[in-house]
């Protein structure tokens, strides 16, 4: 699992985002990934299902007017509670600033990106 995990890593420090909105005091967080092969969004979304995400449905759109492009958009507590992360030191600190902010005293920890543990854990749970 954990070979797992490092490959979604790498797939999502190059081709996915984690992005945060504020509209009104409402906070948005979204997680995603996109690209122009179906077939490997897919995967990913099998790979990340099989490590307990919650991946909802595989969306397709136009980018420009001669290219599809194919993206999932992953429930992001689910992706932290399955242990999946960023390499990416931007998108690491954006997923530990979703852990702080959102999910805040939670038992969710953030290793530091600056760390050999650049991965996010899940710890333990008190709620």
């Amino acid at each position: 699992n954990n070979i797992k995990r490092d490959f979604i890593a790498g797939l999502m420090d190059s081709d996915g985002y984690i992005a945060h909105s504020q509209n009104k005091g409402y906070q948005q967080w979204q997680v995603g990934l996109a690209m122009t092969k179906r077939e490997i969004v897919a995967g990913v979304a099998n790979i990340m299902r099989s490590l307990g995400v919650k991946v909802g449905k595989l969306g397709e759109y136009e980018k420009g007017q001669y290219r599809s492009m194919y993206g999932i958009n992953p429930n992001i507590r689910s992706f932290i509670e399955a242990g999946c992360y960023f390499h990416a030191k931007r998108k690491s600190s954006r997923l530990e600033a979703y852990i702080k902010d959102v999910l805040g005293s939670e038992t969710l920890h953030a290793a530091s990106v600056l760390s050999d543990e650049d991965k996010v854990q899940h710890v333990s749970k008190d709620t």
